[in-house]
């Protein structure tokens, strides 16, 4: 049996269980939160960082997309979208596989 493949931006599944690299730290600053590695950094909401906390647990980008929900009380078809676009840009800047 083969592993999955990392998805590329713009094509991730449901059922993929996104994975953060090594060597990516994360901190606060103000009400953003900053996700750095060794050349890049991105700036992302609370929200971002609850999805970006939520990577390399296991879960797959349907149950994170569950737990966004839950969270915002919305519903999984309002977050779905920004919940893949958001982990689309971690696989773009090299900060999930």
């Amino acid at each position: 049996m083969t592993a999955p493949e990392t998805p590329g931006a713009g094509e991730v599944a449901d059922d993929w269980r996104p994975t953060r690299e090594l060597g990516i730290y994360t901190r606060r600053s103000g009400q953003k939160v900053l996700i750095e590695g060794y050349l890049d950094v991105y700036e992302t909401d609370l929200t971002g960082a609850h999805i970006w906390m939520l990577c390399g647990t296991g879960a797959t980008v349907a149950e994170i997309t569950e737990r966004v929900a839950t969270k915002q009380e919305k519903t999984v078809e309002e977050v779905g979208p920004v919940v893949r676009e958001f982990i689309s840009d971690l696989v773009r800047c090299g900060f999930v596989h």
